[in-house]
Formats: structure tokens, sequence, C-alpha cells
């Protein structure tokens, strides 16, 4: 695993994030895992950096894991599709429930991915079974995703051992 030598400016320079990201990534030892997380239902009132807008407890904690491995992630969002952990959006109240709202959100975030995908050696997915149906065409074998018949509380107890393992 490498180690990151930058991070996410608050701003980013050029009006095109994945413009942006490909610039990150070509000035940046960065990691060559990356890690898609989700939005949650509940976030915070106002305007803020993705990261810190979604509270859920299956996001927070898999920012967590991104973050104490150095690992980069990115979010799909139901309303605005993939986004960087930086950029500033607003609070919404939409979510991905059916298969008509998974289709949807394949137009915006997989051609995305499609992109970014190959400056990575691994990509794991942390999120519900709605959500991980948006990267079904796209998925590879060098994709994990972390998943639990028991739902987010076997998702969320898995992301607390693997935290554990690595803070010890």
């Amino acid at each position: 695993m490498a180690v990151v030598a930058c991070r996410w400016p608050r701003k980013s320079p050029v009006n095109n994030l994945f413009s942006y990201f490909y610039q990150r990534k070509s000035n940046c030892t960065v990691s060559k895992t990356l890690v898609i997380l989700t939005c949650s239902q509940k976030k915070g009132l106002k305007p803020a950096a993705a990261r810190d807008l979604y509270q859920g407890s299956l996001f927070k904690l898999g920012r967590k894991f991104a973050e104490v491995q150095h690992f980069d992630y990115m979010i799909i969002s139901a309303k605005y599709g993939l986004l960087l952990p930086e950029q500033v959006i607003s609070p919404y109240d939409q979510r991905i429930s059916n298969m008509s709202d998974v289709r949807r959100i394949r137009e915006t975030v997989l051609p995305q991915l499609r992109e970014i995908l190959p400056l990575y050696e691994k990509i794991i997915m942390i999120g519900g079974s709605y959500y991980r149906k948006v990267l079904e065409p796209i998925k590879s074998a060098k994709f994990e995703i972390i998943t639990d018949s028991r739902g987010i509380g076997g998702i969320l107890q898995q992301l607390k051992r693997r935290i554990a393992s690595i803070e010890e």
C-alpha cells in the first residue's frame, strides 16, 4: 500500500472535478486502492463537503475505514452521482430505492468510474444492495464488495473489525 503524500485541497482549481482528480493522481503518491462509499439518508442541515455532509453510521465508518488506511475514496450520491470527498453539496432527500433509480444513477456514475478505475489495482465497495447494483456492469476481479447476509449491521461489524486490526 502506498502512502498518501498530499491531501484534497478545499476547492478544486479547475471546473471539471475529474480533470482535477487526474491532476491530483499525477502529482501525488497515492493509494492503489479506491473505496466507493454511498450517501446516507442522515445528512447535515447546510451545504458542506460531501465527506462532512453525510452522517449515517455506514458512511461514517466506511470513511474512517478508507482514511485510516490512506485509501482514496469517492461517494455515490442518489442525487449528484459520483462525488469527490471535498465536493461541496447541499442537503437533499433522495435515495436509490428501486431498479429505475439504479439505472438513472448508472448513466451518470459508470462513465465517470470507467475513466478512473484503471488508475487503481483494487476497488472496495461499501454500501446497500441497490447502490451495489449500480456497479454490477463494471465489476471485475479487482472489486471487493463488503457485504453481509445480516445487512447493514453486519457490514458495520465487519468494518469495525477491520479498523480495529489496522489500529492495533
